[in-house]
């Protein structure tokens, strides 16, 4: 592991502002490289361990294993990706089990056996390939066996349950089921207790899952009687749960409006632990996550939000004793493992890239185990200054945003507002060669953090129900005209999934922008209504309105107000995505085309949603930077025979 300085990295940044050195910029090809992510983070006497996916091994995901020598390894063939799309995100890929490592194949399903000697056994193979996966893994180590989420493609409906997976034979025992979803089984230090979350359409886990406790049958016979409903109901969700080792259950419940810490016992029932204005869970797009990790008998460590940024503290149940740890890390603690005297957290900061580290407990040094990319960058490329800043919409209303600022003023300033996905989700200060990009070209980018984002309590998140495509769009125009008159600046707009609805929808609501890009977008909502995956398939009825209100859907389908869309947009989209299909982009393109609109399009065949291929994320970035630089009047982009600009002789008129 490296030590890490932060001071000196700041000392770097202020070096490396000097006006008089001309600022390069920094090329998409190293932004592809260092686009490595990770996560599910866990130890044990035998290292410590968690999952990496690589853009450049077209997108493969693996499992990275740090010796107790401190030497990394990759665990698996460079054939093999772990994975599995349960509710299509995935998530929640492996378990540790002693000596061995169970994980779930991306490419069919299957299970198998590590040995961490390095010998790999199937232990059970998905027949008909791609119907049924498993993840969300918890290990008993005296029964030797994992209670697991199924999700279960094989019938006419998609079926999910908690199963119970035998290691020494491979059978599978279906324990839980006749609710639309489950997630996070995890069996007690006793092994008598499991604990899990379960809800029902149309609420989404983060707005009605319950907490519950069953008690299991001796020998891993099963669940015995009805078990207990501990808290969680609609509009009132539980999250992330964690067992103490005197069988005490730690959970997160928004009933005050923050998902605070509470504790459960089996003959005190609950009590609050800790009430603030901290979000100490996040929604599970992906499964598998733990914002929580024991550290004694009667103390944890938990990763939570406030204002914007990530923190860590160890709480102490019996004295109620709460000690922060001073940790230069922002972002981050999805998954959180104790290791001597360590939290290990995958992370980052506006200073420090994407990565796992370490946390000293006692002295809050931090130390890094593996990152996305290597500091200094190359050639004279700057750092941006990132800040989180809260601004007012016309209203009044607070709006929180992330900003990032090219560190030297550019003649030519531009600014590029940014909607992230979700839309339950958020964008948070990290050091992110995505808006390195952009600010080494003198763009200011602001990423928008709209009513309905995480992070900011319950109120905020649920201020976007029935608003999506209005509140979320307001946000990012009231953000533009900010920060647009504040540089006096042209801009734009680009966001991803539903950030690229917002886009659309935004481009057709205010002459603020100048163009736009819109990655794996909705346009049309009556189309996903009848093309949805399990998982959302009632989300749009919160976000919003019921089916039946089909007039709603329409007006605030882009599609159907291509009268109203003067402004150029470029579309991405990737012919494998399984939750917003590309018919949508291919559609829109098609109907823009022919309204005489200034349109462009990079469709991927071998892309999913969300790009995870090197030359997918490097080429849209210069094919998203060159557009909006040809719609200024540079000259037309010379990239790729794939990149068309539609009606191109119009654009003159948008200057």
């Amino acid at each position: 592991m490296q030590p890490l300085s932060v001071p000196a990295l700041q000392r770097e940044a202020r070096t490396r502002s000097n006006p008089i050195a001309p600022q390069s910029a920094l090329p998409a090809a190293v932004v592809a490289r260092g686009g490595a992510t990770f996560g599910e983070v866990s130890a044990n006497a035998h290292g410590i361990f968690w999952c990496t996916s690589r853009p450049w091994e077209q997108g493969r995901q693996t499992i990275i294993r740090c010796t107790p020598t401190g030497e990394t390894e990759d665990l698996l063939p460079a054939t093999v990706s772990v994975g599995n799309r349960i509710h299509e995100y995935g998530g929640g890929s492996y378990a540790l089990c002693g000596e061995r490592l169970l994980y779930s194949s991306i490419a069919d399903g299957s299970l198998w056996l590590l040995s961490l000697t390095g010998k790999r056994q199937l232990l059970c193979c998905v027949p008909g390939g791609r119907k049924m996966w498993f993840g969300d893994f918890s290990w008993d180590a005296e029964q030797d066996v994992v209670y697991a989420v199924q999700e279960d493609h094989s019938g006419q409906d998609v079926v999910n349950r908690i199963v119970m997976i035998r290691l020494g034979s491979g059978s599978i025992t279906a324990l839980l089921e006749g609710n639309d979803f489950y997630l996070n089984p995890r069996i007690s230090p006793s092994g008598t207790m499991l604990s899990y979350l379960t809800w029902n359409s149309p609420e989404m886990p983060w707005e009605g899952a319950e907490l519950h406790v069953a008690r299991l049958a001796e020998g891993a016979a099963g669940i015995e009687g009805e078990g207990v409903h501990v808290a969680g109901e609609p509009g009132h969700a539980a999250m992330t749960h964690l067992w103490m080792p005197n069988g005490e259950l730690v959970f997160t419940a928004d009933t005050n409006g923050f998902w605070n810490l509470h504790l459960w016992s089996e003959h005190g029932g609950s009590r609050v632990l800790r009430e603030a204005q901290e979000e100490h869970a996040f929604p599970q797009w992906n499964i598998g996550g733990h914002s929580a990790a024991v550290l004694s008998d009667e103390a944890f460590v938990t990763a939570y939000e406030r204002g914007g940024s990530m923190h860590l503290a160890v709480c102490s149940i019996a004295g109620g004793r709460w000690e922060e740890l001073d940790a230069p890390l922002t972002t981050g603690g999805r998954s959180l493992a104790i290791h001597e005297g360590a939290v290990l957290l995958e992370g980052g900061s506006p200073l420090l890239p994407h990565g796992i580290y370490s946390v000293d407990i006692r002295s809050a040094s931090i130390s890094s185990l593996a990152q996305s990319f290597e500091l200094p960058l190359p050639g004279e490329v700057e750092l941006p200054a990132a800040a989180t800043e809260v601004i007012h919409n016309d209203a009044g209303e607070e709006i929180h945003v992330v900003v990032y600022r090219p560190r030297k003023e550019s003649s030519s300033p531009r600014v590029l507002i940014r909607a992230h996905g979700g839309p339950t989700s958020q964008a948070e200060p990290e050091l992110d060669l995505r808006m390195v990009y952009w600010t080494s070209r003198g763009y200011t980018v602001v990423q928008v953090n709209y009513r309905g984002s995480t992070g900011f309590g319950s109120g905020y998140r649920r201020a976007l129900l029935g608003s999506w495509g209005v509140l979320d769009v307001d946000d990012c125009i009231a953000a533009a005209h900010v920060y647009a008159t504040e540089r006096d600046a042209p801009a734009f707009i680009s966001g991803g999934s539903a950030g690229g609805f917002t886009v659309l929808s935004a481009l057709m609501r205010d002459g603020v922008f100048r163009g736009g890009a819109c990655y794996y977008g909705v346009a049309d909502l009556t189309l996903l209504l009848q093309d949805f995956h399990k998982f959302e398939d009632s989300y749009l009825e919160t976000l919003i309105a019921p089916r039946s209100s089909r007039a709603i859907y329409e007006e605030r389908s882009p599609i159907h107000h291509l009268d109203e869309l003067h402004v150029p947009v470029i579309f991405f989209h990737g012919r494998r995505d399984s939750v917003v299909p590309v018919s949508q982009t291919e559609a829109m393109v098609r109907s823009l085309v022919s309204a005489g609109q200034v349109v462009a399009s990079v469709i991927y065949d071998d892309e999913q949603h969300g790009f995870r291929k090197e030359h997918a994320i490097a080429y849209s970035l210069d094919a998203e930077h060159a557009f909006y630089e040809h719609l200024l009047g540079a000259p037309p982009p010379q990239l790729h025979p794939r990149l068309a600009i539609h009606n191109a002789h119009l654009i003159g008129e948008h200057h």
